[in-house]
Formats: structure tokens, sequence, C-alpha cells
């Protein structure tokens, strides 16, 4: 599948379900392809490319939002580069893929829920800057490898304490990464008031 340098956005369901598209060409100006998105992209809507064959896939610097389950279910995909840029991550974008590691961006201020849930080879999560507060409680449901988070220094909103999500302030623990630690025990910190939802999904800690 060959498409233009200049497509700005590739809309819902665009190549949904394509169970053979592993990759887009490109085509240059000079008339070459490469393999890719459009250096142009700025928006990739609700399930886009859910159930293709995608196996690594960098987003251009232009790409602004990623829609609900735009990369749902591509179990081949194991690593994904976002942009710095980049905006909004919808609901479930790449939930049940193969990603290793996800780094989210600076830029970014909204992830939706299950964004990054059920990836079972997920080990390693870094939120940027800019995510802001209630975001995160459910974006990584059932990732079942996942051992720790690192958080920006200068998030106002959430800080990693030994690889557990809290807020900044530490009155609310907001995801405790289902892959540390197995059949460990945890305390949670002095001051946290509060145990967001789903917090310690999956964590096979004992009494």
């Amino acid at each position: 599948m060959t498409i233009g340098d200049a497509v700005t956005e590739i809309g819902a369901a665009a190549f949904s379900e394509n169970t053979s598209l592993g990759e887009l060409r490109i085509r240059q100006a000079d008339g070459s392809t490469k393999a890719g998105l459009p250096s142009a992209l700025t928006t990739i809507g609700a399930s886009a490319f859910v159930g293709t064959r995608f196996a690594s896939l960098d987003l251009p610097a232009s790409v602004r939002t990623i829609g609900d389950a735009a990369f749902n279910a591509i179990e081949r995909l194991s690593h994904v580069g976002l942009n710095e840029g980049l905006v909004s991550i919808g609901s479930s974008a790449f939930r049940t893929t193969g990603i290793t590691e996800i780094v989210i961006p600076d830029s970014v201020t909204t992830v939706g829920s299950s964004a990054f849930s059920e990836c079972g080879a997920l080990t390693s999560a870094h939120i940027g800057r800019g995510v802001e507060a209630g975001q995160l409680s459910d974006a990584f449901t059932s990732s079942r490898q996942l051992s720790g988070f690192t958080v920006a220094p200068d998030n106002a909103s959430y800080e990693a304490v030994d690889g557990v999500l809290y807020s900044k302030d530490r009155t609310s623990l907001v995801v405790y990464p289902a892959g540390k630690g197995s059949g460990t025990t945890y305390t949670v910190l002095d001051g946290t008031t509060r145990i967001e939802s789903g917090a310690f999904n999956s964590a096979p800690l004992k009494g």
C-alpha cells in the first residue's frame, strides 16, 4: 500500500482489519517510496489500523492526535516511537499490542482509558511532564509484565516512587505495576489517603 507524503489525516477504520498490511509505503517528491507514515500527518483516526500487522512504528513529528483503538490488537507491534508534539492518545489506542516499552512525550496531555492495557510484553513506561491528573488510573490495566514507571521530574500531577505511580503530592496511589515483585508484599506510603480504582489490578502480591 502506497500513499502520498502530503496526507494529513488517516480517518476512522481506514485500514481496519487489513490483516496482511505490515507497513505503509510513502511516496516521496522524487517518486521513490519509503516505509513509514506521511511527514504531514496530524490525525490518526479511531480504529485506523486495528488488526493490521505492523511490527515497528515511529510517528512523524507532525502527529497531534491518535484516535481510540487506532492500533488496537496488533500483537506483532513490538516498538512504538511517539513523537514530541503529540497531544492526545485515545482510549485503547495500543491495547493488546506487543510493545515492550513506552515513552510518553512531554507534549502529551491526555491519555485515554486502557490506552496501554493488556500489553503482555510491556515492561516499562515513562510519563512525560504534560500528562494531566486523572489520565492514568486505568491506562495500563492487565499489562502483567510492567515492572515500573518513571516520571518526568517536572510533571505537576504524578510521581514515581520505587516504580509505583503516585499523585505528585503522594496522597493517591494511582497504579501499582502488575509485574513488580511477584509474590512480595507492599506497604503504601504514609500520607496516602486514596487508592485509585484498579490500582492493584493483576498485581501478584501476597498478604
